[in-house]
């Protein structure tokens, strides 16, 4: 989702992941099941003085070790951690997989980028979940959420908050799951309050973007009000 304003600068809250995220992979992972390398800094002091508002992005910028999917992931003991117990071991990491590798297809489609379904709604259409019953497929859905959500550090909440008192900040993600999990994060590293905006554009179902212009809403800073 393109930004255009002037006084906007899209920088990685002074800090970066000393391994870039893949923008080809829908979620930034490197599909090879090894874990993140740790976060360094780098500064941009010369930069930030110039804006009044600073738009970040998420996952790899200021949220990390999230986007783990791939085959190797042991998406079972996510399901039963959470409180699963009907599905086969096999089945639960049959499905979680098709899923994702279906919404990555569906995320690299530009044609689609105005129709990206729920995670819900796919699972349901895959014949692997046929008959899953929908307690389940909601324990699905949370498994797919838990792999997709990452973990602020908590130096790079300690330089968000320093960020915020002099600038206003706004953050813009694309995710595949429903942001309640990534908001709970925000609140637990002691950031959620620093954002003027949140925004998770492919949040809103593929219903909701015909004759509709969400996509494009115009964000009020100073709301610090979720989208």
């Amino acid at each position: 989702m393109p930004w255009r304003a002037r006084t906007i600068v899209q920088h990685h809250c002074a800090l970066r992941a000393s391994r870039p995220q893949l923008k080809r992979d829908p979620l930034g992972s490197t599909r090879d099941d090894k874990p993140r390398s740790t976060p360094t800094r780098v500064l941009a002091t010369d930069i930030l003085p110039r804006f009044p508002v600073v738009l970040l992005d998420m996952n790899g910028t200021f949220l990390f070790r999230g986007d783990r999917f791939g085959p190797n992931q042991d998406y079972a003991s996510t399901y039963r951690a959470l409180g699963g117990s009907r599905l086969a071991t096999d089945v639960v990491q049959t499905i979680i997989q098709t899923c994702f590798d279906t919404l990555e297809v569906i995320y690299n489609d530009p044609t689609r980028s105005d129709s990206f379904p729920q995670v819900v709604d796919t699972l349901r259409a895959l014949p692997a979940a046929r008959g899953v019953p929908p307690a389940d497929l909601a324990l699905l859905e949370r498994v797919i959420a838990q792999h997709e959500l990452g973990r602020v550090p908590d130096d790079y909440a300690v330089s968000l908050q320093k960020l915020a008192r002099s600038h206003v900040l706004g953050v813009i993600a694309n995710l595949l799951s429903r942001k309640d999990p990534w908001l709970q994060e925000f609140y637990r590293a002691g950031v959620l309050d620093l954002f003027a905006v949140t925004v998770f554009p492919r949040m809103v179902p593929a219903s909701s973007h015909r004759g509709s212009s969400s996509t494009k809403q115009s964000v009020r800073w100073g709301s610090r009000a979720p989208m």
